[in-house]
């Protein structure tokens, strides 16, 4: 698979995931779940949740408008280490949380 075909790949599970974040109120019920805990930490599940969403479509569009970019230059290259290892924490992350 070329270069190119990866960030169409990339960004397309990066659409994957916004849509499925911006679904967490009502996959997870939180209009209900969140009253359990204090304001604060509802708010900071919330405004997370969003932010990471934000972030999945910051990579979504530069996978998707700036893919010459990204694979040529040392910007690119640097931008496409660093959402890798943020890929690789997440997984690493959700393996202690989740289990």
């Amino acid at each position: 698979m070329s270069n190119e075909a990866f960030l169409v790949v990339g960004g397309v599970y990066n659409i994957t995931l916004i849509l499925f974040h911006l679904s967490f109120w009502k996959i997870f019920n939180w209009k209900k779940d969140l009253k359990r805990i204090t304001f604060i930490n509802r708010a900071i599940m919330q405004v997370l949740n969003l932010s990471l969403t934000f972030i999945f479509v910051i990579f979504a569009y530069v996978s998707f408008f700036h893919s010459y970019e990204l694979l040529t230059t040392s910007l690119g290259k640097t931008l496409l280490l660093l959402i890798s290892i943020f890929w690789f924490l997440r997984a690493v992350y959700q393996i202690m949380f989740y289990g």
